[in-house]
């Protein structure tokens, strides 16, 4: 009889050790999962962040037309604001383009103005202004908040004979 009760204690003992140590395991198989979620969700193993890398990525499919270029590109700058204007599923996601420099022209507009500077119908007539054979300089501002390119100028520049600069073609 004795041996009876000492192996049902014996056993009571060996189901809440198992109930605890289950329950550990459980616990510990919750941090994890939220350990290695956030990792995914917030870094690559670079340490940069996934947000940070699909806005590098949004900002790199047009600052690739940056800097000095030939007309035929500013032009192919038109028509992949153009695209990404009418595929854009919200006015936030709009590209403003500008005939000058970003940083002088921005300041006087109104917000139905910036709409306007994103239309298929206004981007086509700076784009026929855009001579195949002249040089411009491409800029960018970014959205303070998100990083996000927002608004790219295109300017008419001369380049004196002689003045050493990169222009791509």
């Amino acid at each position: 009889m004795e041996n009876n009760i000492d192996l049902e204690r014996s056993l009571k003992r060996l189901k809440t050790k198992r109930n605890l140590l289950v329950v550990i395991l459980v616990v510990e198989l919750i941090i994890i999962t939220l350990l290695v979620r956030g990792f995914l969700e917030n870094q690559n193993y670079e340490g940069i962040s996934i947000r940070e890398q699909e806005i590098d990525i949004y900002n790199y499919e047009f600052e690739v037309y940056g800097g000095i270029v030939r007309g035929s590109k500013a032009k192919a700058l038109c028509d992949k604001i153009k695209n990404h204007n009418l595929s854009a599923s919200d006015a936030s996601q709009l590209i403003v383009l500008k005939e000058g420099k970003v940083e002088e022209s921005v300041k006087a507009l109104t917000e139905g103005d910036d709409l306007y500077l994103t239309t298929e119908e206004y981007i086509n007539s700076i784009k026929l202004k855009i001579m195949s054979g002249k040089t411009y300089k491409i800029s960018f501002e970014y959205d303070p908040d998100t990083g996000m390119i927002t608004t790219i100028g295109i300017e008419e520049i001369v380049i004196e004979e002689g003045e050493n600069t990169n222009v791509e073609q």
